[in-house]
């Protein structure tokens, strides 16, 4: 993946739409097995649409007319269906698209930002494995309090802290080696991300859980699916996307 974003390009857009494309069908299968009945083929051209429209095709220009469309399109199609499907579908059809789909295209804009788009791109990845792999070794050694049991019952407060500390190191280290300067923008950019990112995971086990699933998919042996790797991966692309536009880093 990362070589695929280091050379952008056409290989990047396909590759993005590859990963949206399975990303949704785990998701829609898991709200399926929620009881709901999305609207699918919906779902996967308002997703898509986020990449083609919102990062490709005239730079964004026209996604918000993509997505009006697409929103009387599925008025159309509840009103013709009803009521085999519900406006909990409809919900759902439109969340799960934008939770792929649109969450996902911050990194493209990332990538396209500027002519450091790569090295941004990178930061996504390592505040991400950052934030999973120390709150696992932390919370796998000292994990005794429970952070939310009725979601992850293996996450522990301390996994937590150990996450955001290494996350927030590993910024500051990026932004003197990024920028030669140690601001402390930098850190709280760490922490910020830790934060978002334990969200984006804790999210998707709520989804499971709500669906009976132990993964997303089976597409990664010993992994799960797309979104068991993409779950923090997704809420932490918007945050530095625009923490760095604001901050102008």
């Amino acid at each position: 993946m990362l070589v695929v974003f280091y050379y952008a390009g056409f290989f990047l857009a396909i590759a993005s739409l590859l990963a949206v494309g399975l990303g949704m069908f785990e998701f829609f299968r898991l709200a399926e097995g929620m009881g709901t009945r999305p609207l699918v083929g919906l779902g996967y051209l308002i997703g898509f649409s986020w990449i083609l429209f919102g990062v490709y095709f005239w730079q964004g220009k026209f996604l918000p007319i993509a997505l009006l469309i697409l929103f009387f399109v599925s008025v159309f199609l509840f009103l013709w269906k009803f009521p085999e499907n519900d406006l909990l579908d409809l919900s759902i059809t439109f969340f799960g698209a934008f939770y792929i789909g649109g969450l996902f295209s911050y990194l493209l804009k990332i990538r396209e930002i500027n002519t450091e788009g790569w090295m941004f791109v990178l930061l996504v990845f390592l505040l991400t494995w950052s934030n999973d792999s120390a709150a696992f070794f932390v919370g796998s050694t000292f994990g005794k309090h429970r952070l939310c049991p009725k979601l992850s019952p293996k996450k522990s407060v301390e996994g937590f802290w150990g996450g955001v500390i290494f996350t927030t190191g590993v910024a500051v280290v990026f932004g003197y080696i990024f920028s030669g300067k140690m601001h402390i923008m930098w850190g709280l950019l760490g922490l910020l991300a830790a934060i978002v990112g334990s969200m984006g995971d804790l999210l998707e086990s709520g989804l499971k859980r709500l669906s009976n699933a132990k993964d997303s998919g089976d597409l990664i042996p010993g992994h799960g699916g797309i979104l068991d790797r993409l779950d923090s991966l997704l809420l932490v692309a918007p945050l530095v996307y625009y923490y760095i536009q604001i901050f102008s880093l």
